[in-house]
């Protein structure tokens, strides 16, 4: 009784996916043919997805394009924390310094107007 009521749903399965029933009528048409050939249009229809490939493409791409952001990010900030740490950019900066000290102090207030003495 068990094994007519399992029978009766897997032919209900083939029959009501027309992808599976195409694949069983054309195996009842030429039953001859490849068995491979058979084997694929079965497990084809059976296990093909059901998802847009344009859509996996797309999310795909987004994702590694996320991916390479951050990575080109994380490698930028680690250049220049390296950078920032050498001599000559530490030298450089205090020289740069120097030069703001010296033009704020060119700066002359005379009364409200701020006048720039030139050298």
């Amino acid at each position: 009784m068990l094994s007519n009521i399992r029978e009766i749903n897997q032919a209900y399965e083939i029959l009501s996916n027309e992808d599976l029933r195409n694949a069983y009528n054309e195996y009842l048409e030429n039953p001859h043919q490849n068995e491979y050939y058979q084997y694929y249009r079965f497990y084809k229809a059976v296990y093909a997805p059901s998802t847009d490939p344009r859509l996996v493409f797309g999310l795909f791409v987004s994702l590694f394009s996320i991916l390479q952001y951050f990575a080109r990010k994380s490698m930028y900030k680690s250049a220049v924390s390296q950078v920032e740490r050498t001599t000559k950019f530490q030298t450089l900066v205090n020289q740069r310094m120097e030069e703001e000290k010296a033009l704020n102090s060119n700066k002359v207030y005379n009364g409200k107007s701020l006048l720039l003495i030139e050298n």
